[in-house]
């Protein structure tokens, strides 16, 4: 179907002025625009279905971490405990100095590993976060940054209950790390304040630095601000559980980060049939 435009133009006939008129077939730029429209829904629909894939994979990778952080303290580290007594038993019998020597050199190193397990098993998914709950969870997490980098860390927290579905806790907790990862690569912070409290209906945790600082005016999420990538990963995992990040940051004024989750999230449809459909 032909699409056409009028507008103004001269019409002389035998030198005389016989009126103004003028059509200019418009059929292409109306295509055009229509292709564009429909390259731009296509381009959204890609977009949702890949933040989707982005959730997905990120409650998969969850869960794979809590089993596990779970395999390494139940099986790993009580092995090795187990080790370490029995040679604490070999120790204190009848055998010479350098024996003696050995095998409390080898306790050594069984205390380390058990340690670093430990260690590990918490940051992969500490048991913490689910037998006692996300607040402790991330009062540890704290010590630990504070203890390794030399932060001065304060955490706290409003005190009340807060029913959250694992795979939220596990979220937050996530992201949460992220965010003080982050601050440890690009903020030159010397000081950092979390906090856990709860809005309604929701949870939030807020994490705020004294370091340099970005300018907000500047696009949030381009790859060529620091700490960019890690944003943009926190930033579509949190919306597709039905959260949000806010940010708020000045040069040289520090960073103010918070994590809003409901605390309960319903993903009934998975985004994989769809996604590979087309």
């Amino acid at each position: 179907q032909k699409c056409v435009m009028v507008s103004a133009g001269i019409i002389q006939y035998r030198g005389e002025l016989a009126g103004l008129a003028s059509v200019f077939d418009i059929t292409d730029r109306k295509r055009m625009e229509e292709e564009l429209l429909r390259a731009n829904e296509d381009l959204e629909q890609r977009t949702e279905q890949l933040t989707s894939l982005t959730a997905e994979l990120s409650r998969a990778e969850e869960h794979e971490r809590r089993r596990i952080a779970t395999e390494l303290h139940d099986q790993v580290a009580q092995t090795l405990a187990l080790s370490k007594i029995k040679l604490s038993s070999l120790q204190l019998s009848g055998m010479n100095e350098e024996n003696r020597e050995h095998i409390a050199e080898v306790m050594d190193h069984l205390s380390t590993s058990i340690e670093e397990i430990r260690s590990l098993t918490f940051q992969l998914s500490p048991p913490i976060l689910h037998e006692v709950g996300l607040e402790a969870a991330l009062e540890w997490l704290s010590e630990e940054f504070q203890n390794k980098y030399g932060l001065l860390i304060t955490f706290r927290h409003d005190n009340k209950p807060k029913p959250l579905e694992d795979d939220i806790r596990g979220a937050l907790y996530q992201m949460s790390r992220e965010l003080l990862v982050n601050i440890i690569k690009h903020a030159r912070a010397t000081s950092v304040l979390i906090e856990v409290f709860s809005m309604p209906g929701n949870v939030a945790v807020r994490i705020a630095d004294d370091g340099i600082g970005f300018d907000l005016s500047k696009k949030l999420f381009n790859q060529g601000n620091h700490g960019s990538f890690g944003l943009l990963n926190i930033h579509h995992r949190i919306k597709h559980l039905g959260g949000e990040l806010n940010i708020d940051s000045k040069p040289s004024r520090g960073t103010i980060a918070t994590l809003v989750l409901p605390f309960s999230i319903d993903i009934t449809e998975s985004p994989w049939e769809e996604f590979h459909a087309d």
